[in-house]
């Protein structure tokens, strides 16, 4: 998380928005994930997060910086048959847009089934 970044810096001003650090540990950044309505996030591992727990989630831009490049969302959404569609940071100040991505979110198609086939898979964790 860039807290220089100035779409940063005014979120972390706003009552409603909680800003998520993910270098804590990730207990406790998956706890607060949990407690979300709705998830915005530059990162990968963040709207993976998102999606395991239903939580809808929007990829967003903050910077050009994006570790790994596009493929690893591309790859990621494409296997659910989805399109890695990357907002503007803009977004997150129009409260109708917002509504808009939370009423077409779709869940991951299978989850409960693909979770219980990664348990399966590695049932050691």
């Amino acid at each position: 998380m860039d807290e220089k970044d100035e779409v940063v810096r005014a979120l972390a001003q706003q009552g409603r928005v909680a800003l998520i650090d993910p270098s804590r540990e990730p207990r406790d950044v998956i706890a607060d994930i949990t407690e979300c309505e709705f998830i915005f996030s530059t990162s990968l591992h963040g709207l993976i997060v998102a999606d395991s727990f239903g939580i809808p989630n929007a990829w967003i831009a903050l910077s050009g910086r994006i570790g790994g490049g596009r493929y690893k969302f591309e790859d990621y959404y494409s296997a659910f048959g989805g399109t890695a569609t990357q907002y503007d940071a803009d977004l997150v100040w129009d409260p109708e847009a917002v509504e808009d991505l939370k009423r077409g979110y779709c869940a991951v198609p299978n989850l409960k089934e693909i979770q219980s086939r990664l348990i399966r898979a590695i049932p050691y964790l």
